[in-house]
């Protein structure tokens, strides 16, 4: 399970409350640990964010251009 924190982003320093999600960590349960489902998942939102940034377009600082 991943974690999300809407309206974080301010308090990590980012100038727009909107530019950013901050994922905050993954839960893995303790008996599916080392073998592989956090370096999957990972991944997959490392992409995800890649995607979100290609759709909604925020610049350097953080502020979204697609309102």
């Amino acid at each position: 399970m991943g974690v999300l924190q809407l309206g974080a982003a301010t308090e990590a320093g980012w100038p727009d409350a909107d530019g950013a999600v901050l994922l905050r960590g993954f839960l893995i349960d303790k008996d599916l640990q080392e073998i592989g489902y956090g370096s999957q998942a990972t991944m997959a939102a490392v992409e995800l964010a890649e995607e979100l940034v290609r759709v909604s377009g925020p610049d350097r600082n953080g502020s979204s251009t697609a309102r």
